[in-house]
């Protein structure tokens, strides 16, 4: 049976599902008749036993129907820091519009209110992209609109990074996962792990869990960076994730993120060493491996080993 946060994982990939396909004309009792049509094929094919918690599920799904009809119909939320609403609202805004100017205007101006980059990164950008991102779920802006914002983004972020200078004695492998074609937070994660000094081999973006582990073993990297942002592409990150520990046999450090698997809650995603929310969490996770690995009170500069 799934377990709860896998469960509420698959009805954020539904509602997601529901919000694309509504918001563009579609009649959204297909997926009711659809869970009736699995249902009915999981007693078919499997063990009556086995087929039991899938029903369940259906099940549970079928009678969530009309709640998320109506929960797809609105924008989603956004969680945005206090007192930075009116400023993730205005970033937002210049993206869509192209002004890469008055956006990189904006952020330098915020950039005192903050230890560094990616705390700012992680208050401001995060939260506008986002919102750039729902708004093409619920169909106010095209897909060319978002990739504009995305791009724009993209060309501040290249001015914005400064990276401090480490020995980078470890590798770090970093890819979006899936058919994921968004590719500014791994963008924003290969800059970040340079800055706590790894080596960053950056795999971007359409990586099956096949090619994901081929690579793997042949870089041997000390840490595995795991993105996904669509829902769609969870299955594919826990494939790759289970290819990792027990096909391949990888003994370093998996950590997983994403809006895919990170709306708002840590799901669990089986083999993944670590989940990340934000850039924060992940910096907060490395310090701590960090502390782990401290001999004779010398901090050595590794931050992960295998």
């Amino acid at each position: 049976m799934l377990c709860v946060g896998k469960s509420s994982l698959l009805e954020d990939f539904y509602l997601w599902q529901y919000s694309v396909y509504f918001h563009r004309g579609y009649d959204c009792d297909y997926f009711y008749a659809l869970f009736e049509y699995w249902q009915d094929a999981a007693f078919k094919v499997l063990y009556r036993s086995y087929a039991a918690s899938l029903e369940q599920l259906f099940e549970g799904f079928k009678s969530k129907h009309q709640s998320l009809l109506q929960r797809c119909q609105k924008l989603p939320d956004v969680p945005v820091q206090k007192g930075m609403e009116e400023a993730v609202a205005s970033l937002t805004l210049l993206l869509l519009n192209a002004d890469s100017t008055g956006a990189h205007e904006l952020i330098q101006k915020q950039r005192p209110f903050f230890d560094d980059i990616y705390s700012l990164i992680d208050a401001l950008v995060v939260p506008s992209m986002k919102r750039v991102g729902y708004m093409w779920q619920v169909n106010e802006i095209s897909v060319a609109k978002e990739h504009l914002a995305t791009a724009t983004m993209q060309k501040i972020f290249s001015q914005l990074s400064d990276l401090e200078q480490y020995q980078k004695d470890k590798t770090a492998l970093v890819c979006a996962v899936g058919d994921e074609l968004h590719l500014f937070g791994v963008q924003i994660l290969e800059n970040f792990l340079s800055s706590m000094g790894y080596n960053v081999i950056n795999l971007g973006a359409l990586n099956s869990d096949e090619a994901i582990a081929t690579q793997v073993q042949t870089l041997r990297p000390s840490a595995v960076f795991l993105s996904v942002t669509l829902p769609s592409n969870v299955a594919t990150l826990q494939k790759t994730c289970n290819r990792l520990k027990t096909q391949v046999g990888y003994k370093g450090r998996i950590v997983v993120g994403g809006q895919g698997v990170y709306p708002g809650k840590d799901v669990g995603i089986e083999g993944a060493d670590f989940c990340a929310s934000d850039l924060e969490s992940v910096k907060k996770y490395l310090l701590q491996k960090v502390k782990e690995h401290q001999t004779n009170g010398a901090l050595f500069k590794v931050l992960l080993t295998c």
